[in-house]
């Protein structure tokens, strides 16, 4: 069991061994599993022993062999054959299932590029800066940050994509909503760039631009959802909507996957960065166009020192990372199951060499008369 566990540990992905680097052996179940293959070995090995009893060692003799032709075509051999070969079909065809399951997730259309993107999160909510000084800081970064060679372009938001988060807050629409009913929505704080960072198209509309500040006129981005749940589909572009305060749609997005992959796209607003002082941290996105991660890591690293070296910077990783985080559980199980269904493939091969050979041997008489 020990070298078990440490095999397994080795064949699994980096990472998903953390969810296997707590796991110990338990006296309780090594007990139990002691009893299951002692009584397994009695219970299979008193068949053959009351087989044997009731040979008729006299006809052997005398060179009878009917008895014995008779035991090896005995339903008792059909039958272990068919249960081999059904364990094996039933776990070769479950991670056959899992496997085809993870396939069809990583293929999922997330509504974005997951690729050449690199993430990483700015933490302020241990400085004193105010809310105007914080958005000033973010925008020279961004600019810091689209000035480094490979880079294509810049954007943050309070949220990234398949993180396993969300904010929701309370939608109103004069007209739409009946007064006093409560309706939550996601919503996500995004820069300018955002849009393209990602590589999310829009439908309607435009994206947010620099006259998108604090003191500007409110405004908001809204997803596909968003416009078929609340506008049956029409174009909400110069509607109304309070979502953090009264707001003029001015674009629509395609429908992207928030929180996690399995889920359906829920109704999203997006609200520019600077029009809500809520800012604890802020997540940028990276889209560079070459192959040279380090080299972008090491130059995006000596930005953020020469910029502020009191920003807590964390948790760097690419897109595609963040998606295979999502995907954990899926992956650790469609190796299990790989694993246990390779290792019934293997019994079954002994097992039904041994039944075969078994019959071929008890046989032979007949084989060579014929």
């Amino acid at each position: 069991s020990a070298w078990g566990l440490q095999l397994l540990l080795a064949l699994l992905p980096a990472p998903d061994r953390p969810l296997l680097s707590r796991v110990v052996i338990d006296w309780r179940v090594m007990l139990v599993t002691a009893a299951t293959a002692i009584t397994t070995g009695l219970i299979f090995g008193l068949a053959p022993a009351l087989r044997s009893t009731r040979l008729d060692l006299a006809a052997g003799f005398q060179g009878g062999s009917r008895n014995v032709k008779a035991q090896a075509r005995s339903k008792l051999s059909r039958g272990l054959i068919m249960i081999q070969v059904s364990v094996a079909v039933v776990l070769l065809a479950f991670a056959g299932l899992f496997i085809a399951t993870l396939r069809n997730l990583y293929r999922a259309n997330l509504g974005f590029d997951r690729t050449n993107l690199l993430l990483f999160s700015v933490n302020f909510a241990d400085t004193d800066y105010s809310a105007s000084r914080t958005q000033a800081l973010l925008e020279q970064l961004a600019g810091e940050f689209r000035a480094i060679a490979g880079t294509r372009s810049v954007g943050y938001s309070n949220w990234g994509f398949i993180a396993g988060e969300a904010a929701t807050s309370e939608l109103t629409m004069p007209g739409r909503l009946s007064p006093g009913k409560e309706v939550e929505v996601v919503y996500n704080r995004i820069s300018r760039g955002f849009f393209r960072a990602y590589g999310i198209k829009l439908l309607f509309g435009r994206e947010f631009t620099l006259a998108d500040h604090a003191d500007g006129a409110k405004v908001a981005v809204v997803n596909q959802a968003f416009m078929r749940k609340y506008f049956d589909g029409v174009s909400p572009v110069g509607s109304f909507i309070g979502v953090l305060g009264d707001r003029r749609i001015v674009g629509v997005a395609v429908d992207t996957k928030q929180v996690d992959i399995r889920e359906a796209t829920a109704p999203t607003v997006f609200i520019p960065f600077g029009q809500d002082s809520g800012v604890g941290a802020a997540q940028f996105a990276i889209r560079f166009d070459h192959s040279d991660l380090e080299s972008l890591t090491r130059s995006v690293r000596e930005a953020l020192q020469a910029v502020d070296p009191k920003l807590t910077v964390s948790d760097w990783r690419t897109q595609d990372e963040q998606v295979a985080r999502s995907l954990t559980g899926e992956r650790l199980v469609s190796s299990l199951a790989s694993y246990l269904g390779l290792l019934a493939l293997a019994l079954v091969s002994v097992g039904l060499f041994g039944l075969v050979s078994y019959g071929v041997v008890q046989r032979q008489r007949e084989i060579g008369v014929r």
